[in-house]
């Protein structure tokens, strides 16, 4: 599993949802380090917790499903 990490630049990702529509969500896949505090952060301060999603750990089986699920 891929960590999620200060290069991979997801902040910004994060930071970008406070401009786009509403309805638009956000899940991010990965195993924690410390700059998830600083991305957690992030959300509760802009009230994006509906919005943005933190999951440690999904199987690939279940990625796939849910991506063409959509």
């Amino acid at each position: 599993e891929k960590s999620i990490e200060d290069r991979k630049n997801v902040l910004l990702a994060v930071q970008a949802m406070t401009d786009l529509p509403e309805d638009w969500k956000l899940v991010i896949v990965g195993k924690y380090t410390p700059y998830v505090d600083k991305v957690l952060e992030h959300i509760n301060l802009h009230h994006l917790e509906n919005r943005v999603m933190i999951l440690n750990s999904v199987p690939f089986s279940v990625r796939v499903f849910s991506f063409q699920s959509e």
